[in-house]
């Protein structure tokens, strides 16, 4: 014997006119497991259709407002972590070729220059002046902006380690 489905016994409940009641209810007559589960679904109903009212505790709103705002405050650092991660991978990158010679440091400059000519003058203007202030001290200066990156990475997991035990 083929027993009622969950969706049909809810439909017969919901909207008889629906489905075939003759059929289910002929079924029924006969079906214990079937009538056991209407009964369910019945009680279900039942229990559903009896509104009480939540009442929140007034501290629930401060509750939600502050877990919204660790959340946001997570997804930010998240961003930050990841930026400075992407920056300190392209320097190292670009030290490691320039430590093992694949690259130097003036056809990088070149490089930059000839893309940079059209489309960022100002910027190719400002790598010119730095090159001729550095006077080809350029490891120097990446070695510097890797290590302001990294303690920029510190102090904010620092802080994040702060803010989480408050």
């Amino acid at each position: 014997m083929r027993h009622l489905s969950d969706d049909l016994i809810q439909q017969y409940l919901d909207s008889p006119l629906i489905v075939n009641q003759n059929e289910v209810e002929s079924h029924l007559l006969v079906c214990f497991e079937c009538r056991e589960k209407l009964e369910q679904y019945q009680k279900l109903y039942l229990h559903l259709s009896v509104e009480s009212e939540v009442v929140p505790d007034k501290s629930f709103n401060l509750s939600v407002l502050a877990a919204v705002g660790r959340i946001e405050s997570k997804k930010k650092s998240r961003q930050l972590v990841q930026i400075a991660g992407a920056l300190s991978g392209i320097m190292l990158l670009v030290l490691s070729l320039n430590y093992f010679g694949l690259i130097s440091w003036q056809g990088l400059l070149s490089a930059v220059k000839s893309t940079s000519a059209n489309i960022f003058n100002p910027f190719y203007e400002t790598v010119g002046l730095l090159v001729e202030k550095l006077n080809g001290n350029l490891e120097l200066l990446a070695f510097a902006g890797l290590a302001l990156l990294l303690f920029q990475l510190l102090d904010h997991s620092l802080l994040k380690h702060k803010v989480n035990r408050t």
